[in-house]
């Protein structure tokens, strides 16, 4: 699975926007230890809710993910347990030296975003 970026650049420097919880952190997959991209999130919850497919068959179809997709997993998904963050802003990352320092008051980290409920 690719995870997919929106790039922009701001100078010289080619950034990736980043979406980024209440308290800064990365969330979805942008997330560093995120597994599965916010389209396959998407799918999970198609599955489930629109096809009526279970935990186990939806984990079975996601083999390729490395690691694989436990059951358990695919049911903390569905509840809304894990992946049920929204993003409250994002956040600028240089491509080519990782995370920078982030202060949530400097307004060159954030690009805030409107979200309505």
């Amino acid at each position: 699975m690719q995870q997919s970026a929106i790039l922009c650049r701001v100078g010289d420097v080619a950034k990736r926007l980043v979406k980024v919880n209440d308290r800064g952190y990365p969330i979805g997959e942008d997330h560093h230890r995120s597994k599965l991209t916010d389209a396959d999130i998407d799918m999970i919850l198609e599955l489930h809710f629109e096809h009526r497919l279970g935990y186990g068959t939806i984990a079975a179809k996601f083999d390729d993910v490395p690691g694989g997709l436990s059951k358990s997993q695919v049911a903390r998904i569905c509840r809304g347990l894990q992946r049920g963050q929204i993003a409250a802003a994002t956040r600028n990352r240089p491509l080519d030296d990782g995370w920078r320092a982030f202060d949530p008051a400097d307004p060159d980290d954030f690009d805030i975003v409107s979200i309505t409920l």
